[in-house]
């Protein structure tokens, strides 16, 4: 991915734009965990910290695919020719 080529504002818009519903989430499943702890009844915590952290990964990594470019295989390998050359 070309980070020096990505479209930031748009990046950081569609980001923002998806963080606060993932947030909204975190708030609900901790008041359920809460309560269920107060009630001392089980609560599947791996569950939603799993479903948590793969909602968050998925939000960024739709958001660097629409808006960083992607490098060309050809550019990434004189790159690292480049660099493993002897001086």
């Amino acid at each position: 991915m070309r980070w020096d080529k990505a479209g930031f504002t748009s990046f950081y818009v569609y980001r923002g734009s998806h963080l606060p519903v993932l947030c909204s989430k975190l708030d609900e499943i901790w008041a359920n965990f809460s309560d269920a702890f107060n009630k001392g009844n089980s609560f599947d915590t791996a569950h939603y910290i799993e479903a948590s952290y793969d909602a968050l990964v998925n939000i960024l990594c739709t958001s660097a695919k629409a808006f960083v470019s992607i490098a060309k295989k050809e550019l990434l390998q004189i790159v690292v020719d480049r660099r493993t050359r002897p001086a």
